[in-house]
């Protein structure tokens, strides 16, 4: 199992029956969104926007988990910035690349909705 190196949350931590968020004690996010991440900084920005516009015009509540795989082109530092900007977006960094399924599986670790959607990072498919 890969080592993360920036954790947002413990995943070893329980929700509560009441299936509030262990951190915040608000209700959990209608939709995690998984976006494993591969040096796509130049993507980003626009990925995160098309994303958050589209759930927020369908008026449901969400989280957005990008997980980077190794990147070299700065898009850990990045997710890293708008991860202490953001409070819709958790960052997750991994130490080298372990490849897009175990990217897949440290998102899923760190989701918290019922609801999980995956969706890449080099916008080929729209998020919208």
């Amino acid at each position: 199992m890969p080592n993360y190196q920036l954790p947002i949350i413990n995943p070893s931590t329980t929700l509560r029956a009441n299936h509030q968020s262990p951190i915040t004690n608000h209700q959990l996010p209608d939709v995690s969104v998984v976006v494993p991440i591969k040096d796509e900084v130049e993507s980003l920005p626009l990925l995160l926007e098309a994303i958050s516009s589209t759930l927020t015009a369908n008026e449901l509540s969400y989280e957005i988990i990008c997980v980077d795989d190794g990147s070299s082109d700065g898009s850990a530092e990045f997710l890293k910035e708008q991860a202490q900007i953001r409070t819709d977006l958790k960052a997750v960094i991994l130490r080298r690349n372990y490849g897009q399924t175990a990217a897949m599986s440290a998102g899923f670790n760190y989701a918290t909705a019922k609801v999980i959607v995956t969706l890449d990072a080099d916008l080929q498919n729209d998020p919208a």
